[in-house]
């Protein structure tokens, strides 16, 4: 936990950067894809000192692929800045990841993929959420007919009533919301969260860690963080990632730093 300067207690954030990123392609000239430029600096960099900007000090990066490239990259950062290897990180979709970014702790996490780019409001709302008791899936809108990946759905409340992973759009999922690779899991959840993460790890670790949470959301509730006012992207090809530059390019700073 770290403590904002006259405000609350801010819990440990886990980054997810150990991926490939082999659909990028061509564009990626062989960086991993944590450190695709973004703004003129690395995308990875950008999110850590967005996050440190906000008081967030318990920060714990879990890299894989070019992993000294990565932790080279992040020098600059805070001092309590930690890095874990994921040695299996080419068999592991991400929930073998989340649990070495854990380790032993049962404390609430900030749990954010590498691959996400957030404007200052985006972050702003994070933080106040993560400021919280409730556990929160972020998300950036309603789930569009050419989207794929986690969906949820909430009640007149926020509170999720269905999380769910699925590989193509069906009409049965209109009005459901599209989740952006954020969760804030607070104390509440933790440590029954963390217990489902070891069992479903130790069957298979090429399954997303939000897998066990749409298994058991009776026993794990959580609220919607809406992101849909703020700017959110993320990218896993090259389109996505040309499109992820004209929504951040700062004026006068080429996405690419060139």
């Amino acid at each position: 936990m770290s403590k904002r300067d006259n405000g609350p207690i801010l819990p440990q954030v886990v980054i997810l950067a150990a991926g490939q990123g082999l659909r990028l392609g061509a564009v990626s000239e062989g960086r991993p894809k944590a450190l695709m430029p973004m703004a003129g600096q690395p995308l990875l960099l950008r999110t850590v000192r967005q996050l440190e900007k906000r008081g967030f000090s318990e920060i714990t990066v879990i890299v894989g692929y070019q992993s000294q490239r990565v932790t080279e990259a992040l020098g600059g950062c805070g001092r309590r800045l930690r890095f874990v290897e994921n040695v299996r990180y080419a068999v592991d979709t991400n929930i073998g990841s989340l649990l070495l970014g854990l380790g032993d702790s049962d404390a609430a996490a900030l749990v954010i993929e590498a691959d996400i780019v957030f404007d200052d409001a985006a972050m702003d709302a994070m933080t106040a959420a993560a400021s919280g008791g409730d556990s929160v899936w972020f998300t950036r809108g309603p789930f569009q007919s050419h989207e794929l990946g986690g969906i949820l759905q909430t009640d007149g409340q926020g509170r999720l009533t269905h999380l769910h992973y699925t590989p193509v759009y069906e009409p049965k999922f209109a009005g459901y919301k599209k989740l952006v690779g954020v969760v804030y899991v607070g104390p509440r959840e933790m440590p029954r969260f963390r217990a489902l993460l070891q069992a479903a790890a130790a069957q298979t670790t090429a399954q997303y860690y939000m897998i066990p949470w749409c298994r058991h959301l009776d026993v794990l509730p959580a609220r919607e963080g809406d992101l849909a006012h703020c700017r959110v992207a993320t990218f896993n090809t090259a389109e996505d990632y040309d499109r992820c530059c004209e929504l951040f390019e700062s004026k006068g700073v080429p996405c690419q730093g060139k």
